[in-house]
């Protein structure tokens, strides 16, 4: 009898122990569906969002750094925990968004149907607490300046450049403050070298930009457009131009040396009759000067470079 008591008294603890451990298992089961109902009721709150502000004006610098938008929305129990327990943010578009006094105004009303697409999908989003996201700004100007090309180019012999290096684009935009707009004037290209050039190149090159100014662009193209170049004389009559009909004038020389350095498929094509040198008679002040200055007064396109001989006239009238 004395052995069966201690086996008498553990299977009452065990049964009163599991009559325990089921009473707890049946509240927990019973808060675990009541939590449950509860969470699955949909709810109408107000909660605030982070905002991510995109499409901002260039000409704009926004100090808030963290703003946010209170929302009203309806949602279930469970998906306005994940909205607490998770990070909340909207992206919010400053496209429409316009100055007003010392603030910059960015309406939300209109943006409605976009923030409700980044909620959750049964989440249905009731208003705003505040129809505009109103926020501190600094305004900056903008300059349109022209690139400047850094190149030291070396040519074979006899080849040259038409025209100076080009740069697409030869301008761009430039934003910042207005104090430091005022002092650029150009922005150089990176420094490039090219030897022995005898074909038209191209070749990307970066800008060289500050750190605290907005570029639209950081590089550019840069064209050369190469020749090969010869020289050619001529010798050109020299005309007189606003000569009197009742005057004649004598020149010393009639005839002047014309030199050009053109594309050498040009020069095949260019005649004296292409050029034309002239003096202006109305220049002329008797008794102080007995020389006119000799112009070019017609060339073709396209000549890199021209010269003539002699740059002043001699001349004698007769009336």
């Amino acid at each position: 009898m004395k052995r069966l008591r201690p086996l008498l008294k553990k299977s009452i603890g065990d049964f009163i122990f599991g009559r325990q451990r089921l009473f707890i298992l049946f509240v927990f089961c019973s808060f675990l569906f009541w939590t449950i109902t509860k969470l699955s009721k949909p709810y109408q709150v107000s909660l605030l969002f982070d905002v991510i502000l995109l499409e901002v004006p260039k000409t704009l610098v926004i100090h808030d750094e963290t703003p946010d938008i209170e929302i009203n929305l309806t949602a279930t129990g469970f998906d306005i925990l994940r909205y607490q327990w998770f990070s909340k943010q909207l992206r919010v578009s400053a496209e429409n968004g316009q100055r007003k006094g010392s603030f910059f105004e960015v309406p939300l009303r209109e943006q409605q149907f976009l923030l409700q697409e980044q909620l959750l999908e049964n989440t249905t989003l009731n208003g705003f607490k505040e129809l505009t996201l109103s926020l501190t700004f600094s305004e900056l100007d903008q300059k349109r300046v022209p690139v400047y090309i850094q190149a030291n180019l070396d040519f074979l012999p006899g080849y040259l450049l038409d025209d100076v290096l080009k740069a697409q684009p030869d301008s761009i935009d430039v934003i910042g403050i207005k104090e430091q707009l005022d002092t650029l004037s150009f922005v150089p290209t990176a420094l490039f070298e090219k030897k022995e050039l005898s074909e038209t190149f191209t070749m990307d090159l970066e800008l060289i930009l500050f750190n605290d100014l907005v570029y639209n662009t950081k590089r550019v193209n840069v064209l050369g457009t190469i020749s090969r170049y010869s020289e050619k004389q001529f010798q050109i009559p020299i005309r007189i131009r606003n000569l009197p009909a009742s005057t004649q004038i004598k020149l010393f020389p009639a005839m002047a040396r014309l030199t050009i350095l053109a594309r050498v498929e040009q020069l095949q094509r260019l005649k004296a009759e292409d050029f034309e040198l002239s003096l202006d008679y109305e220049e002329q002040r008797p008794y102080t000067s007995l020389t006119l200055p000799l112009r070019l007064t017609k060339t073709p396109s396209g000549i890199k470079k021209i010269d003539w001989q002699p740059k002043q006239i001699e001349y004698l009238i007769r009336k």
